[in-house]
């Protein structure tokens, strides 16, 4: 699945998260547009990795912050854990 960053709002921030953690990569040097290199069967085991425990919590934590503010028609579970 391919979906675009909107290169400089909440997306970008997002996008990076998920590109430091191994969830995805981008498709160009722009980092406009990502791509998850695994499926929802493999999450669990991403997010266990070494790569995606050395994301530091505090740029999690802004990502979901700037998704849940965004309008993005954020998840329930994204607009929980940001009202946190």
């Amino acid at each position: 699945m391919t979906f675009g960053n909107l290169c400089a709002g909440s997306l970008e921030l997002a996008s990076k998260v998920l590109q430091r953690a191994g969830f995805t990569e981008y498709l160009d040097s722009i980092p406009r547009s990502s791509l998850f290199t695994c499926t929802p069967d493999e999450f669990e085991a991403v997010a266990s990795s070494e790569e995606s425990q050395a994301v530091g919590p505090d740029l999690v934590v802004k990502a979901v912050l700037r998704l849940g503010e965004e309008g993005f028609d954020a998840t329930e579970e994204i607009a929980w854990l940001a009202e946190r």
